[in-house]
């Protein structure tokens, strides 16, 4: 009877600890979808941003050039037309998606000992 007292209260104390653990596992795992949650509704947010402002950029173009398709001076209409800007914003936009990509890369750093031995490895990378 003593020994069945004993496993009992080792047993409990075992599932005890192991609750208390899958309790903590739980409130991080929790933590962490959380704080992935506000991170994309974040990045959410600044696209809608960027979007908005284009919007309205285009929007103001499209209403320059309205204006422009009524007018007679054709001369006029060819120096108003802002052909830098749409080249600023493809640029912008390139640069942008080669700054997503390079943040996917890592640098890496090999350890002659441990390396196999048919890697070479030259100063200039």
């Amino acid at each position: 009877q003593q020994n069945s007292k004993r496993d009992i209260s080792e047993s409990m104390e075992v599932f005890s600890v192991l609750f208390r653990s899958m309790e903590r596992s739980q409130a991080e795992l929790v933590d962490t979808i959380q704080k992935k949650q506000a991170a994309a509704e974040e990045r959410a947010e600044r696209l809608i941003a960027e979007l908005e402002l284009e919007i309205s950029e285009l929007e103001r173009k499209r209403n320059e050039m309205v204006q422009f398709s009524h007018s007679e001076d054709h001369l006029h209409l060819l120096q108003k037309t802002d052909r830098k800007c749409d080249c600023q914003t493809g640029r912008n936009r390139y640069l942008k998606q080669s700054h997503e990509k390079m943040k996917q890369y890592a640098d890496v750093h090999l350890d002659p000992g441990t390396a196999n031995p048919w890697l070479v490895l030259s100063e200039d990378g």
